[in-house]
Order: structure tokens, then C-alpha cells, then sequence
């Protein structure tokens, strides 16, 4: 699924596998782990300039941020 023209503020992204680093991708395999509640940053909107999307891990709810490429999908 291509995110090319969403808007991802307060959408929840599943996380490309590749983000995470080689040792721990078997643990995050699952989606229900790569979830990321994005709200806010440049990386939100598609026609910014930025790439930071701000937000929380659903996993365990720690804060950070990722980049608008490593978002392999928006959940509806």
C-alpha cells in the first residue's frame, strides 16, 4: 500500500521491518509491534518538506519519532 498523498497525523503506521536493526527484526516481525501512532511533524503531511513524524510506539507507549519513509502502511 502506497502512503504517497495521506496525511498520517493520528493514523496509526505499520513500520517497515527493515527500520529496526538486523538482531531484532524476528521480534518485531508481528505488526501488532511495528504500530506508531503518528501525531505531528513535517513527516505527517505529504506535501512538507520534512520527513520527522512524531508519535508513540503502541506497543509500550514511548514517545519518538520515525522518518515518513519508514512507513510501510496506514491502518483505517
Amino acid at each position: 500500500m502506497s502512503i504517497k498523498g495521506i496525511n498520517l497525523k493520528n493514523k496509526v503506521c505499520i513500520v517497515r521491518l527493515a527500520f529496526f536493526k538486523k538482531e531484532l527484526q524476528a521480534e518485531y516481525a508481528s505488526t501488532n509491534s511495528r504500530r506508531f501512532l503518528a501525531d505531528g511533524g513535517f513527516g505527517c503531511d505529504p506535501d512538507a518538506s520534512g520527513t520527522k513524524v512524531f508519535g508513540t510506539w503502541m506497543d509500550d507507549g514511548t514517545r519518538d519519532y520515525i522518518r515518513r519513509g519508514d512507513v510501510e502502511s496506514v491502518e483505517s
